[in-house]
């Protein structure tokens, strides 16, 4: 693979030589281009199966000027592969036959592009995936494992990448000892939700703006979800903080908990308090004004009435805060490593994270929680995909094997075709 920026230029030259092959070919054997990279890994060898026997009969080895275009693209592309180990991964000899090696050529080339596009591009998400324990524990397979829905966390702030546009683990963990933001972040959202769902239920029946909370549910629910995860932040960042200082889970959550509540009841008695040593008045109250500035629809209504809501959001927040609803109730140990092969469902992910949860003498809890890997985002893949592939289209004579493969079933294929 590519180490550094040294590798990384000697491959830009590699691909320009390569591109220029590909320039002069297409335009002679349009038809014997294909995409590797947005099917997946896991069907580069039945299309290339597939396929080669298609070209066998089409190509014409006869015509010097095609075969020995294809010959030097062939050897300029196995130079990459031999050298880079680009793509990772290959067992199979693909050089039996000048089409099957044609072919793996090409996949060749699209997957050095992509290596040269991730430093412009690169950004990290968390993606949930199944652990074993979990198929077991709810009696999925592994055939039924794409019908689940997928968690998908865009932390593009904490998930690090290098000048390459790697994962970059060291910078990530580094980070992440000095600040707990996965950690914290992962401990927010099992709470999140209802949270967000009981001070919008406040805001519709306990506010000054009921009316405004059913016309504009959507602004409402967003700037409760503002103010339920800054509330929420501030308290897991406190505890990871005590627990890391050696306090036990159960006495950190106590400490942390009565001086938010008295915070927030000097807040509602005075409406003020000089007490607020985690600011937290002051950040509901930023939170959620960048939320509502960044509606097109609130700027209809005048500075007072979004004030008020301003207000009576904190307000709200603050009462809630009081009577201690919906808080988390687990903290957790992440753990960095190397996917295994099963979990690379695609060429970017090189890690997974594992998560256990935190007793209450701060120790691990031996049993896998979850399990995330960390991958690109889909629409930044797509976009990383379509640029390395160069716009090839998938011919009809391999399109339904893939349809087939990716989606057994005839009814769903069907759904999706006409966009139902």
């Amino acid at each position: 693979m590519i180490n550094n920026i040294k590798d990384f230029k000697e491959l830009e030259q590699f691909e320009k030589q390569i591109t220029e092959i590909e320039d002069r070919l297409f335009p002679k054997i349009p038809f014997a281009f294909t995409r590797f990279l947005t099917p997946g890994p896991e069907l580069v060898d039945k299309i290339i199966e597939k396929y080669s026997s298609y070209l066998n009969q089409r190509l014409d080895f006869e015509d010097k000027k095609i075969t020995n275009l294809i010959t030097k693209y062939n050897n300029l592309c196995n130079d990459v592969f031999k050298k880079f180990n680009i793509p990772p991964n290959v067992h199979i000899n693909y050089m039996s036959s000048v089409e099957r090696n044609l072919l793996f050529s090409m996949y060749i080339a699209q997957y050095a592009r992509l290596m040269l596009i991730k430093p412009s591009l690169a950004k990290y998400q968390l993606e949930k995936i199944l652990s074993k324990s979990e198929r077991e524990l709810f009696g999925v397979s592994r055939l039924q494992i794409e019908d689940i829905p997928t968690a998908l966390f865009e932390l593009f702030d904490f998930l690090k990448t290098d000048e390459l546009g790697n994962f970059d683990t060291e910078k990530t963990i580094r980070e992440e000892n000095s600040t707990n933001n996965i950690k914290t972040f992962l401990s927010t959202i099992q709470s999140l939700g209802i949270q967000t769902k009981t001070l919008y239920s406040s805001f519709k029946n306990q506010s000054k703006h009921i009316p405004f909370s059913y016309i504009h549910k959507d602004i409402v629910l967003d700037i409760c979800e503002a103010a339920s995860q800054t509330i929420i932040e501030i308290y897991i960042r406190e505890l990871y903080k005590l627990i890391s200082e050696n306090v036990k889970f159960p006495n950190a959550s106590y400490t942390i908990k009565k001086k938010l509540q008295k915070t927030a009841l000097e807040y509602l008695n005075k409406g003020n308090t000089e007490n607020d040593e985690y600011q937290i008045g002051k950040q509901i109250y930023e939170n959620v004004q960048i939320h509502l500035n960044a509606f097109d629809e609130i700027k209809k209504f005048k500075e007072d009435f979004i004030q008020s809501l301003t207000q009576e959001t904190l307000r709200l927040s603050l009462n809630l805060l009081i009577n201690w609803r919906s808080m988390p109730k687990n903290l957790y140990y992440i753990k960095l490593r190397e996917v295994n092969i099963n979990e690379q469902i695609s060429p970017e992910i090189t890690h997974a994270i594992d998560v256990f949860r935190i007793d209450d003498e701060n120790n691990l809890i031996d049993d896998l929680y979850e399990t995330y890997v960390i991958s690109f985002p889909f629409d930044i893949k797509m976009l990383m995909y379509s640029t390395a592939e160069k716009g090839y289209k998938i011919p009809n004579e391999i399109k339904d094997m893939i349809n087939v493969y990716q989606e057994p079933s005839a009814i769903k294929r069907m759904i999706k075709k006409i966009g139902i």
